[in-house]
């Protein structure tokens, strides 16, 4: 349902019950210079939460998510944000 990455905060808004949680989490997002990326029901049933990132031996950070998840994202522009996406089949286990 969500992530907290160096560049951005990945989250279904719609699935949080109060309007006023709501507006926190985007005031957080605001105050942390974080950009807000606002999933819908369907991208986070396809787990587009489910991302990590990491940083490698020369200091690139890496998205991680399954190849379901990047392929159900509405938006990818800002995955241009990050040096690599790694999205490897884990159908098996989604």
């Amino acid at each position: 349902m969500m992530a907290i990455l160096s560049k951005h905060i990945v989250c279904c808004l719609e699935s949080v019950q109060s309007i006023s949680k709501r507006e926190e989490i985007k005031n957080w997002c605001a105050k942390g210079g974080k950009s807000l990326i606002d999933l819908s029901f369907d991208e986070m049933e396809n787990f587009c939460g489910n991302i990590i990132q990491l940083t490698n031996s020369e200091g690139e950070a890496i998205l991680v998510m399954s190849k379901r998840a990047k392929e159900s994202y509405k938006q990818q522009e800002w995955f241009k944000d990050y040096d690599h996406v790694v999205a490897p089949d884990l159908a098996t286990i989604e």
